[in-house]
């Protein structure tokens, strides 16, 4: 029997100031009719605002409370500390003990608000931060420098300093038309907004050129004028969640991303001034791409100079220790054409990548990342 969600709470009776509570309750029955509930009762001394407590309701049998949230019964007492995750709620006095972490973005809120004060129709995030991090497969050449290069980010992210693996997620997209791309976001959005929160960067490793990433197969939708395989600007404005922070970054890493075009503006910076980019640091390459272990020094090893792209981690045993991790690192950074043999022997002269938001360019700078 379904029971729908409208509730009718009556007295019994009159109720002495320092007596005990009866309630009766009618839930109504689609089916028709009542389903009555009599003789519940809750004595008074267990009673605290926004929270009534009795044995029947609030058992330790039972570990979740109100909007589903865990009950820490050792912190406070039976039922009076429920935690959120990002979170602490003291049930007895109905506020939380922190203010919410997001609440400069919505200064019309008070800080110790839950969901905008709409616990029915919304949720309060638990996470922090997600980092979408894309690449191109299926090309002529490049896949595995353009895989290891969204794999070295993941692990720079992973292994910094504000990372919490309980609170946010690098998550990987491997893309053959461009214009899937925006499918793709929407969905791990979809996936992981609720649980780790808004996205703080976004990157993409590929083959490009003045107007923009290169992808493998023909764009299905919004081709770039007189292309096959480059999408047009329009069709990169996609809905990121952004956090709406200053450090909100996109990265295009495949080669002249971020050079001026016939119309004085690059692909990067046409990006910036896109609805959905408003406030948004895009960076693109300032010139050709070249693979390097190191972010301002274009610094080939010899597996990288011959196409050979090692995993970020590859376990080797040493004159029979045990087996340790060697950490390979590979970034997509701009440098000078003909320089291979230097950036193997002693080292070339790396650039920084271009920056733009909001439309107009700002002051270059190289990508995060390890640095000679």
């Amino acid at each position: 029997m379904k029971i729908s969600k409208k509730m009718n709470y009556k007295k019994a009776g009159p109720v002495p100031h320092s007596g005990d509570i009866t309630l009766r309750i009618e839930c109504m029955d689609p089916l028709g009719g009542n389903v009555v509930l009599d003789g519940i009762n809750i004595p008074h001394d267990t009673m605290a605002p926004y929270n009534l407590t009795s044995t029947a309701c609030n058992s330790d049998g039972y570990s979740y409370g109100f909007n589903g949230q865990f009950k820490d019964n050792e912190w406070a007492g039976l039922g009076n500390h429920l935690d959120f995750g990002a979170r602490m709620y003291d049930t007895r006095i109905g506020r939380f003990r922190g203010v919410d972490r997001y609440s400069g973005k919505f200064p019309e809120q008070s800080p110790y608000t839950f969901a905008a004060n709409s616990p029915i129709g919304a949720v309060d995030v638990n996470g922090d931060y997600v980092y979408i991090l894309a690449y191109t497969v299926n090309n002529n050449h490049g896949d595995d420098m353009f895989k290891a290069s969204a794999l070295t980010r993941k692990y720079d992210i992973e292994h910094s300093s504000t990372f919490n693996s309980k609170r946010d997620k690098v998550a990987m997209i491997e893309v053959t038309d461009l214009a899937k791309l925006n499918s793709k976001i929407k969905g791990l959005i979809a996936e992981n907004q609720e649980r780790y929160g808004f996205t703080i960067e976004f990157g993409l490793w590929s083959h490009s050129g003045l107007q923009g990433p290169v992808g493998s197969e023909p764009t299905s939708e919004n081709a770039a004028p007189g292309t096959l395989y480059q999408m047009d600007v329009s069709g990169y404005n996609i809905d990121m969640n952004w956090s709406g922070e200053s450090s909100n970054r996109a990265g295009f890493y495949g080669c002249r991303s971020g050079v001026l075009g016939p119309d004085g503006k690059s692909f990067t910076t046409e990006v910036s001034g896109l609805s959905y980019f408003n406030g948004v640091n895009v960076v693109g390459q300032p010139g050709s791409a070249f693979p390097s272990q190191y972010t301002d020094e274009r610094n080939e090893t010899i597996s990288q100079a011959t196409g050979d792209y090692l995993p970020i981690e590859r376990r080797y045993v040493n004159n029979g220790d045990p087996a340790a991790y060697v950490i390979k690192k590979t970034y997509l950074i701009s440098g000078n054409e003909g320089e291979g043999k230097k950036a193997l022997l002693i080292g070339a002269k790396a650039y920084p990548m271009t920056s733009s938001k909001d439309g107009a360019q700002k002051e270059s700078d190289f990508q995060p990342g390890s640095k000679k």
